[in-house]
């Protein structure tokens, strides 16, 4: 539910109720018979809207119950476990209101971890301590986390700025072209806590520069390009190199 309560503001609030159909599934996973069930259910609440003619801004809060299975590696059988989450979600855009349409972004996104699971963030092998409240937060819809390192939304503080423009506005042929970058800062919520990949108990996961370019051509042909690349910080321990993903696409539309 949303509604405009001013001509700047607009807070909405929203519930969503998630039921496992696989409570009577199992499955063998490195030779542990491990069942799934998480039930979970959601409430949040934000709102977007502007401060003054140049800032926009957007701000979400969610909370996340329900129960979910424990850890098949540590005590069998399984038990079901409470779940107690939150995550956040704050951005800031400011619009220079140049004839570039150039704009800069803040963002701060916050997700709970759990430092009693003992291999991965979100899963059921190698997850929650049985008999204990399950803290790791788990889904947020669609959140810009990296184009190469793009961890799940959970034991997560993320801090992203980005800056985009179009850089030609007086072109014929480059007028709609825009360009960009974003970078990125990942830590851990909880640095005991685990992520979706094999880590220390430290906090800093690394940092990420992402660059972009959307060029519509025509009124039904446009191109996109992405670049990322990932400098893994002290706490990742499976790879250290520089990570790099590129993409490109051609969009035509009729």
């Amino acid at each position: 539910l949303s509604a405009q309560v001013t001509a700047t503001h607009k807070p909405f609030v929203y519930g969503l109720v998630q039921q496992d159909r696989n409570d009577e599934n199992s499955a063998t996973v490195g030779g542990i018979d491990t069942n799934f069930d998480y039930e979970s259910w959601y409430v949040g609440a934000g709102s977007t809207g502007n401060i003054g003619d140049r800032l926009l801004y957007g701000v979400e809060l969610v909370y996340q119950g329900g129960e979910t299975l424990s850890d098949p590696i540590v005590v069998q059988p399984q038990t079901k476990d409470d779940i107690q989450a939150f995550a956040g979600d704050f951005k800031l855009d400011f619009l220079v209101s140049d004839a570039n349409k150039s704009r800069f972004t803040v963002e701060v996104l916050v997700a709970t971890g759990d430092d009693d699971r003992s291999l991965h963030t979100t899963n059921t092998f190698g997850g929650n301590a049985p008999g204990t409240d399950d803290h790791s937060f788990n889904a947020f819809g669609l959140i810009n986390t990296g184009l190469a390192f793009s961890p799940n939304v959970s034991n997560l503080i993320l801090l992203r700025g980005g800056a985009s423009t179009f850089p030609l506005p007086n072109s014929e042929w480059f007028k709609q072209l825009q360009v960009g970058t974003n970078l990125f800062v990942f830590n851990k919520f909880d640095d005991d806590a685990p992520i979706d990949e094999l880590t220390s108990d430290q906090t800093y996961l690394g940092f990420e520069s992402d660059f972009y370019a959307n060029w519509q051509i025509t009124s039904d042909l446009s191109l996109g390009m992405r670049y990322g690349v990932f400098f893994p910080g002290q706490a990742i321990t499976t790879d250290k190199d520089p990570r790099h993903f590129f993409f490109t696409s051609i969009t035509y539309a009729y």
